[in-house]
């Protein structure tokens, strides 16, 4: 006697997370578009929802296309409609039917969204009109370079090279700078301080474990103060060769500590600068 065949495993769509919605790529993935029978104005809805969540739209714009799209708005009820209908004849799919309606009710919610008054979305536009600006408004580096140094509140660097030691104290400059990461790498230690040279003179070291602690502008770095967040990374692996996770750790331990203390009374001023190099 033949045994029978095993039943076939029927595919199951995943439950939603608690307190989220399936994903776009998920409703397609079960074809919910075609089984519900979505118009293609309710499908860019969702779409568009999805993008939203994961970030690659903006809650403005999406409240903006459907405060300017009569069809829009009248496909969310439609969705709503259709998912009630479908549930009546696959009362199993009720899961499926509830995420979707809610996802109708965070699309009634955007509507009211609208951008806040005095902005202009400067980076939204087209780098070539952008650039067109910064000529216009700028024209030269001499005048664009003190603009950039007093506001500009985020900066991430590669610490190398052969000068950081007259770069990094640029940074205590910038009035405005409140984040600061740091990329590491075995290029970082290549320079070395001025101290540490003159104990190679004296001393064996092992030239390729080089500590971060005796990295040109290290002392530099140090000087630095006022800052809400320090980050330290590791460069990409394609652009220097990694450091450990030890020394990335230590350093960030070590930075987080030191560079957010206040700055002291003359910051910045010509005295404290001179401490720390000219260009």
């Amino acid at each position: 006697m033949t045994s029978p065949p095993p039943p076939k495993r029927q595919r199951t769509r995943p439950p939603a997370a608690k307190g989220s919605t399936q994903s776009w790529f998920i409703d397609q993935l079960y074809k919910l578009p075609e089984r519900l029978g979505l118009s293609r104005n309710a499908q860019e809805l969702l779409k568009s929802l999805d993008e939203v969540q994961q970030g690659s739209m903006e809650a403005v714009d999406l409240g903006r296309m459907l405060r300017l799209s009569l069809p829009l708005r009248q496909a969310i009820p439609q969705i709503v409609n259709q998912c009630l209908d479908f549930m009546k004849g696959h009362p199993e799919e009720a899961t499926i039917c509830f995420s979707t309606i809610q996802k109708c009710g965070e699309l009634v919610d955007f509507i009211d969204i609208k951008p806040p008054k005095g902005s202009f979305p400067f980076l939204k536009l087209p780098l070539e009109i952008r650039n067109k600006i910064y000529d216009i408004k700028f024209g030269s580096q001499d005048t664009i370079n003190p603009f950039v140094r007093d506001n500009v509140k985020d900066l991430r660097f590669h610490w190398r090279g052969e000068a950081p030691d007259v770069a990094i104290p640029k940074l205590m400059l910038c009035p405005e700078l409140k984040t600061l990461v740091i990329r590491i790498s075995k290029s970082t230690t290549v320079e070395v301080t001025k101290r540490e040279q003159k104990m190679r003179k004296f001393f064996r070291v092992q030239k390729h474990n080089v500590r971060l602690s005796d990295a040109l502008g290290i002392d530099e770095l140090l000087m630095i103060r006022g800052l809400d967040v320090v980050l330290v990374k590791h460069a990409p692996v394609k652009v220097a060769s990694k450091r450990s996770d030890e020394d990335m750790w230590n350093l960030q331990c070590l930075l987080g500590d030191e560079l957010t203390k206040a700055k002291p009374a003359d910051y910045g001023s010509p005295s404290s600068q001179s401490l720390v190099g000219k260009s």
